[in-house]
């Protein structure tokens, strides 16, 4: 498939009511503390903190890290899978449009199958005049590739996720020392945190066989290192009844990661 065509998909569900409910949406809603307008809350995490631009920003990171991979000496990503991982991109979220957005630690298995029944079931009306072909496409991405990481396009694509997951992250990270609204500063360290214990063990994993989050690992490693140490202990509380849990959890993750510095000597 042609750059193009991955674009016409987007355009076409962005001018769908479900693209435009997206598109008047943020994620990472719980941890904006500081009540910030929804312009304001994506001017600080960049475009990926709107519901539909979100997998726009994601399809370009798919294509980054096809290109690293194939240009790094690991295992390439042939053609077919190009194509799985692309359109997985471009179109992952739409059902979110219906079943609303869900923060990665609070998704239970019955919330995704939830979503992957709403994606199959209103997958004509997100996407008016999506030929035959290129929908039984789209419904292979849906349960070979979106909802299932068991398969080879479907790692490819729970890697991407997570990696997009760090990159706004590390975003957030670099931006606290610009903001001085102390909730917004704590719902940022709060993102921060959740990410790394939900996101760094598993790229980790991933940096054997893929080349991009390998080399955000290695090239954001200082920053990590300086957010797992200053992390403030009453920011777990936000978890409430979950807290020593996901305190737990963070600890593990930051022995994880002080494990693979070692192993890289860092």
């Amino acid at each position: 498939m042609k750059a193009v065509e991955f674009q016409k998909i987007y355009d076409t569900f962005a001018h769908t009511e479900y693209g435009k409910r997206l598109e008047g949406s943020i994620r990472y809603e719980k941890y904006n503390l500081g009540n910030l307008s929804h312009e304001e809350w994506c001017d600080l995490l960049g475009k990926d903190a709107n519901n539909l631009y979100h997998m726009e920003a994601t399809y370009e990171l798919a294509g980054q890290f096809i290109d690293s991979q194939n240009s790094s000496g690991k295992t390439p990503i042939d053609s077919a899978s190009t194509s799985l991982l692309l359109l997985a991109s471009i179109m992952h979220d739409q059902a979110e449009a219906i079943v609303g957005d869900v923060s990665y630690g609070d998704k239970a298995p019955t919330d995704e199958i939830h979503e992957m029944n709403e994606f199959e079931h209103h997958l004509d009306a997100m996407n008016p005049g999506m030929n035959t072909s290129l929908k039984a496409m789209a419904k292979s991405a849906i349960k070979g590739v979106i909802f299932d990481p068991s398969t080879n396009e479907g790692a490819l694509f729970n890697a991407v996720e997570r990696t997009g997951y760090l990159a706004t992250a590390l975003r957030a990270a670099d931006k606290i020392p610009t903001v001085t609204d102390a909730d917004t500063i704590d719902g940022l360290h709060w993102l921060v945190a959740d990410v790394f214990l939900n996101q760094i063990p598993a790229l980790i994993g991933y940096a054997h066989n893929y080349s991009y989050p390998h080399e955000l690992l290695l090239q954001n490693a200082e920053l990590i290192s300086t957010f797992f140490e200053s992390i403030p202990e009453a920011i777990f509380n936000y978890y409430e009844d979950n807290s020593q849990q996901k305190k737990e959890n963070f600890i593990k993750a930051q022995q994880a990661w002080a494990t693979f510095c070692s192993l890289h000597g860092l």
